[in-house]
Order: structure tokens, then sequence, then C-alpha cells
């Protein structure tokens, strides 16, 4: 299964582990969204796992990482977890994903590990995907392109499609077809887990169902991060940074003093920088 696993995601972007939760630790999860507590990210409305379920969930987790870093793709610091509510709006068109680009500064070793914790129905409310290997076969230039990276949006405008690039501003690329063409909606249940990598475009099946869903991140820290990639900007990245102000400061403020350093580096100075102003604040 392991090679299974690594195959896909390397091949495909993307993969299903069924039942890779047990149901008591899915009941804490859906437990602790009815909790309400909330993230302070205002560029959409997320809810915050309980300490305890994520604890319990962290050491299979861990595990995942561990089968996969053997090899190309190897995701290795597992970060906290989400919820992606249908309740709580959210219902996103297709992109790549943003933040996890505007920090980590690629893609090339980043996996969400999506995991329903509330499911009605299989057949509805999933996330649809486009496959790196069907995206390569239908546009492989363009594909070459957005590989490894993120932070893009399908734009339209009449009958035309555009990549938007949210990162730097302007266009990626056209399409002369609909990613609906060559997309997938894998169907999952709560306690399934969808991994995937984060340069694959995704969006909301539908919003007909009160799904919740659990996100946790795990990243590739040893890359070098730059200062001029952070700074590097335009009118939607400078939306998303005043949306979640408090991380992205902290962050400039580390690249204050270093042009470069590691990931883990950049990662670790600013969480501490974080830290230091909600004790101050409290």
């Amino acid at each position: 299964m392991t090679a299974e696993i690594s195959a896909s995601l390397l091949q495909r972007g993307f993969c299903v582990v069924r039942d890779f939760m047990p149901a008591d630790l899915v009941r804490a999860f859906d437990s602790d969204y009815g909790a309400g507590s909330q993230s302070g990210n205002q560029a959409y409305s997320l809810g915050l796992p309980g300490a305890d379920s994520m604890a319990r969930l962290r050491p299979l987790l861990e595990r995942l990482v561990a089968s996969l870093r053997t090899g190309a793709f190897r995701p290795n610091r597992v970060g906290g977890g989400v919820f992606f509510a249908i309740g709580n709006g959210i219902d996103f068109g297709w992109h790549q994903d943003h933040e996890s680009f505007f920090v980590n500064q690629t893609h090339r070793h980043y996996l969400n590990v999506y995991l329903p914790v509330r499911k009605p129905d299989p057949a509805r409310s999933n996330l649809s995907i486009v496959p790196a290997d069907n995206f390569a076969a239908v546009a492989p230039e363009l594909w070459a392109k957005l590989e490894g990276r993120g932070a893009a949006t399908v734009r339209e405008e009449g009958t035309r499609r555009f990549i938007s690039d949210d990162w730097r501003g302007g266009e990626i690329g056209a399409l002369d077809f609909a990613l609906d063409e060559i997309a997938e909606t894998p169907e999952l249940a709560a306690g399934d887990a969808l991994l995937l990598r984060g340069d694959l475009f995704h969006r909301t099946q539908d919003a007909s169902t009160d799904r919740v869903a659990l996100s946790v991140r795990v990243s590739g820290d040893t890359h070098t991060v730059t200062r001029s990639h952070f700074k590097t900007s335009c009118e939607v990245k400078d939306w998303f940074l005043t949306q979640n102000a408090p991380m992205y400061e902290a962050i400039d403020s580390v690249f204050r003093d270093a042009d470069e350093l590691p990931l883990r580096d950049l990662l670790e100075r600013a969480f501490a920088l974080r830290t230091a102003a909600a004790t101050e604040s409290a």
C-alpha cells in the first residue's frame, strides 16, 4: 500500500486511503467542530479542532509521512489542522492552494491530508480535482509552468478561460477546455483520507450537504525560502496578507534579518514571534 500511495502521489498527485481514521476519532472531531472554535484567519471561515483529537491523529499522520520518506515526493513536517465546512460558506472554484505557496514558496513536497468528519452522502460535497497526469496529457506546456507551484485560479471571461497568477499578478496561461472535462471526483465517506498535492487544481463539488472536513497540511521543510519570493506580490496576494496579518507580519519580521533561510527555520522563528506577541497581549 505504501508503494501504491507514493506512486499515485508522484504520478497523479492524489490518493484515497479508505478508513484512515477510526470511527471514535471521527466522532471526536465532529464534536470539536460543534464546539465552534474559529481560526483567526479572516480570509475564510475555518474551524479549529481540539488538541486532544489532534494528538490522537498525529501518530497516524506521522506513520503516513514516514512511509513517504524514501520516495521522490517527501513531505516531512506535520502541521496543524482546520475544518472546512459547507455550512460556513466554503464553496471554492478551481484553484491551486494559495497561502501554503506564499509561505512554503513551492509545492514540490507539500501534502494536504483531507479528512471528512461529517459526510451525509459519499457521492456529494466532495472535492473535484484535476489529476496531474490528466492535465499534462492535454496541456503539457501549461502544466510544466504549473507543476510544483500554487496560488493560481481559473478565471472566466465569456467563453475564454485564463489561469491567473495570484502570487505576482498577470496570467500564467489560457485554457481552451474546461477543467471539468479532465477532472475526477473521488467519493469519500467520513474517516476516509484524500491525500492531495498542493499544486493540483481542485474545487468544491457542490454545497448541497452539511459536509465538514478536517484538513491537515504536511510540508517539506528543508528547502531554502527567500525574502524576494515572499516580497513578490500582487493585489490578490496583498489581500491574503491583510486577512491573516499576524502570521505574515511574523514572517516579514524574520525576513528583515535574513535574505534566505531553510523553511524549517522560518516556520520556527515566526511561530516563536507569534507566541511571544500572544503572551504579551494576554
